[in-house]
């Protein structure tokens, strides 16, 4: 892995787990932060996220797929050697995950970005000329292809564990899949269902 792409890496799981941390004094009551919502019965989320690495144009995306329950149904995540921007990686996160869902044979999905600006250009579409355009177009083939679907902007908080998965490839590793959750991602999952009232 070349240094700049290392360090790179170490910064982000820093920061991560940072987030993850409460402060030594803080009860964790305390929190007030919004929580991963459970879909409907009979409905599956998908959470989507995108890493650009704006020095080397590259990025990857994560994607995780959870049942009405919050239980991991897939994971995946992907490298991409060449990338545009931020918001391009954001939207074929978007894309990687209906794919998925769609491969499973799910039908009524949920889909999340973190992403307001995908959300944003997803919600109008028809009326404007965005350079994700043809990735959106692509996602509404594939929302066509469902019995239902539903396309909405979580917190970053709510869309940890896609995040955590879209770390998990580089360069050398370009695909992850995951039928069991990883490690990485098993204390989010649990704090996701399990949230702290406040």
């Amino acid at each position: 892995m070349p240094i700049r792409v290392a360090v790179q890496w170490a910064v982000d799981l820093a920061l991560d787990l940072g987030q993850l941390m409460e402060s030594p004094g803080e009860p964790a009551t305390a929190r007030s932060e919004p929580c991963w919502e459970r879909p409907p019965l009979e409905w599956f989320k998908c959470n989507a996220d995108g890493a650009f690495y704006d020095q080397q144009w590259k990025g990857a995306t994560g994607v995780v797929l959870r049942d009405d329950s919050g239980v991991f149904v897939r994971g995946i995540a992907k490298w991409y050697e060449h990338c545009l921007d931020a918001l391009t990686m954001e939207a074929l996160a978007c894309r990687d995950g209906l794919a998925m869902a769609l491969q499973l044979g799910i039908q009524k999905v949920w889909l999340e970005s973190d992403c307001q600006e995908v959300v944003r250009l997803w919600q109008v579409r028809d009326q404007q000329r965005s350079s994700v355009m043809s990735i959106l177009k692509e996602i509404k083939e594939l929302s066509t292809l469902f019995q239902e679907f539903k396309f909405s902007f979580p917190s970053r908080s709510c869309n940890r564990v896609a995040h955590a998965l879209a770390k998990q490839v580089t360069c050398e590793t370009r695909v992850g899949w995951w039928s069991i959750a990883p490690a990485c991602v098993s204390g989010l999952l649990s704090s996701d269902c399990n949230p702290p009232y406040n």
